[in-house]
């Protein structure tokens, strides 16, 4: 977490950076905003491809139980309270 934290506090001090440059290189910016892109989207896949190898490796009774929480968290979400 704290490496992500951090990568992620220098990558905006890199939007920043750019930003403030003069002349303005929206090319770059561009460049950078199309990488975050890029890597989210990877990201997001390799997750469902994750999720759907768990689901693949459950027995009919898994995913039926499995169904039936979901559904559960789909009718009644848990609040959350955004105050400590």
């Amino acid at each position: 977490m704290a490496a992500t934290r951090a990568w992620r506090r220098a990558e905006g001090g890199k939007v920043v950076e750019l930003l403030r440059a003069s002349p303005f290189d929206a090319k770059a910016l561009g460049g950078m905003l199309e990488a975050q892109a890029t890597r989210r989207h990877n990201f997001q896949r390799s997750v469902q491809s994750a999720w759907l190898d768990q689901i693949v490796a459950m027995t009919a009774e898994e995913r039926a139980a499995y169904a039936d929480r979901l559904e559960q968290r789909i009718r009644h979400p848990k609040r959350r309270s955004w105050r400590h």
